[in-house]
């Protein structure tokens, strides 16, 4: 378990980062790219470095198609001179709201590639995200990109590949999924075939900023009484949107798909799915986000003004996503976002029976200190096999210990 410990952090060191140079200029040679950027993909996020005006200060930016508009991190708006009009409040993912503001005029350098926002929204997005997400958070990079350019993103290279809408023509043998636009944003036809062998057909938003496969609002669940068709669930927070805290209740199912341009689908099968609980998803206008756990199985070709997304299958496939084995929910704290509280503690999980508690900060896995891992990583190995070992060190107020968690599978 060492080697594998030993392992991920170097993948942390090497792929925590940007692809080497010489990767990411081979990568955006091979497309034909107009432009591009690189992207770092960490526990189900796509996270960009990107500058606001003539400052040199980087700041990470999720990149997301399920937001209409940029967003700036109010704090970050402040100290780059920005003035915010108040908008009021807004809801979102999460049952609350959150304060909003609006700057005009914003000039992002994501990478070397400039965007203009006439308008952008400012938002505490630090606070929500920071402390599940293990990266400080200072803006988004929303559906505007989208709308002007064909964003083609490679997983594998870790590449952002802008072209130009008015000559692109896509050739090759990908998938075409059509999708129709609601304020910006891509809606298609899905299915979830659940493990009687019903399947469901559903309106799913193509979302990068959702942190999983699927996550399905509560009024479609209700509909079909899927709490009822999938009992096996583990309820666990996820993360954080414009509402506060998000919590689903985890399931597996036995496919989830969209549906191409023909009568075929693209889809994963025995794939994880999560259930909104506590009005975490609310929405009538969508069904179901289908996130990025999803997505990044694919090349994915966002052409968005031709009202269509292209999947090209990766070179090599990816194994089904798995949830959280050891029963725990871990946030980053401190000023570098590198102590990891544990914030829940399931009941019946292979942490529960370990003793570990809700409080206490882990410090190690299998002796490797925790300090030289980020979150994500942290995440990866507490999910990285059913019946697997991890030695977690802990600290509990003043007193150290270790416990022994045997991971178990969510089936």
């Amino acid at each position: 378990m060492k080697a594998f410990v030993a392992f991920t952090i170097r993948r942390a060191l090497l792929f925590g980062v940007f692809a080497a140079p010489e990767i990411f200029a081979a990568a955006s040679a091979a497309r034909g790219c107009d432009e591009s950027f690189a992207f770092v993909y960490d526990d189900a996020r796509l996270w960009v470095e990107t500058r606001i005006g003539t400052s040199p200060e980087p700041h990470w930016f999720v990149l997301d198609t399920g937001a209409a508009s940029h967003s700036l991190d109010e704090a970050v708006a402040a100290r780059a001179g920005f003035h915010a009009a108040n908008a009021g409040k807004w809801g979102g993912a999460g049952s609350g709201e959150s304060s909003v503001g609006t700057v005009d005029h914003v000039d992002l350098h994501a990478n070397d590639v400039e965007l203009h926002a006439s308008h952008a929204n400012t938002l505490p997005l630090e606070a929500l995200l920071a402390d599940t997400s293990g990266r400080h958070v200072g803006g988004v990079i929303a559906a505007p990109l989208f709308a002007q350019h064909v964003v083609d993103i490679d997983f594998e290279n870790h590449v952002v590949c802008l072209r130009d809408p008015a000559s692109y023509r896509y050739t090759g043998s990908g998938q075409r999924v059509a999708v129709t636009l609601s304020d910006g944003l891509p809606l298609a036809r899905g299915s979830l075939t659940l493990p009687d062998g019903r399947t469901l057909d559903m309106r799913v938003l193509l979302d990068l900023g959702a942190k999983s496969t699927l996550l399905i609002a509560e009024p479609f669940i209700d509909k079909h009484r899927l709490r009822v068709a999938l009992p096996a669930t583990q309820v666990s927070r996820l993360g954080a949107g414009l509402g506060g805290p998000t919590r689903y209740a985890f399931a597996r199912t036995a496919r989830i798909a969209v549906a191409n341009s023909g009568d075929e689908t693209v889809g994963i099968d025995h794939a994880i799915v999560g259930l909104s609980v506590d009005g975490t998803l609310k929405s009538t206008w969508y069904d179901a986000l289908l996130g990025a756990d999803f997505l990044s199985r694919f090349r994915v070709i966002f052409d968005l003004p031709h009202q269509q997304v292209i999947f090209v299958p990766r070179r090599k496939t990816l194994a089904a996503a798995e949830f959280d084995m050891s029963g725990l929910f871990v946030r980053a704290t401190g000023a570098d976002l590198q102590r990891f509280l544990i914030d829940e503690v399931r009941t019946d999980s292979a942490a529960s029976k370990a003793g570990i508690r809700v409080g206490d900060e882990i410090v190690s896995i299998d002796d490797v200190a925790t300090s030289s891992m980020h979150l994500g990583d942290l995440r990866e190995l507490l999910k990285s096999g059913d019946g697997k070992h991890l030695n977690i060190g802990y600290r509990r107020g003043e007193a150290a210990d270790v416990a022994t968690l045997s991971l178990q599978r969510l089936e």
